[in-house]
Parts: C-alpha cells; structure tokens; sequence
C-alpha cells in the first residue's frame, strides 16, 4: 500500500485531501471507492498510481463497452474526470452526460461519439 510504503499516517493523508480518517480507512479497509477529484489528489500524492488501470480504480469501470453511453463513460474514465468535468469540456449540462452513460436517454445525434472525441482532444 503506497500510503504505508511512505509511512504516512491515515490522519495526515486525510488532511492532504480534504477528508476525514474514516474516509480513508473505509477505502483501504472496505473497499469503498474516492471520488474522481481524490482519486486526482491520490494520483498526485503518489505517483506510481499513475500505471494503476482506470479498471481497478473505477469499480463501475465499463470492460467491454456495448452502447455509446458505455463508450462515453469509459473515455471519460480514462480521462479522469468526472461527469461535471466532462459535461463542461463538451459544452453539455451534466444530466445529459448522466443521461447517456445509464442509458436513459439517447442522442438523436447518430455521430455523437465522434463529435465528443474531436471536442475532447482539441
């Protein structure tokens, strides 16, 4: 565990994101995951979590993508952002992205994914 190699007490990892101890203990011991912005400050804090794969730190980490709104949610994944980010850099409101990615609502859009990639990297 990157936290115990450091020998960085739980107190004092909770206090450098903003959390309390319990959170902490709940994800190491639980299994319980962070949210997408501590998983950026963990990311930070510890580099060598950078060569983790997004499908062990998202436990709703779509494996085998079937629709656009699986393919969407895996792309932000892998992107590290969460659907307030995501919405924002797509210039959408964040029910939409929701919307997509459970499958709620589709897009009339038929070249949707492809406009979002384009948008994602320019």
């Amino acid at each position: 565990m990157a936290r115990l190699k450091r020998r960085l007490q739980v107190k004092k990892l909770a206090k450098r994101l903003g959390v309390d101890p319990c959170t902490v203990s709940n994800w190491e011991k639980k299994g319980f995951r962070p949210d997408h912005l501590r998983i950026r400050k963990l990311k930070e804090e510890f580099p060598e979590l950078a060569c983790v794969p997004q499908s062990i730190i998202y436990s709703d980490y779509p494996f085998a993508p079937k629709t656009i709104g699986e393919r969407l949610k895996k792309k932000r994944l892998e992107l590290d952002m969460g659907q307030t980010e995501f919405a924002q850099k797509l210039g959408v409101c964040v029910d939409a992205v929701a919307d997509w990615e459970s499958g709620r609502t589709r897009s009339q859009d038929t070249h949707l994914e492809a406009k979002v990639i384009q948008q994602l990297q320019g």
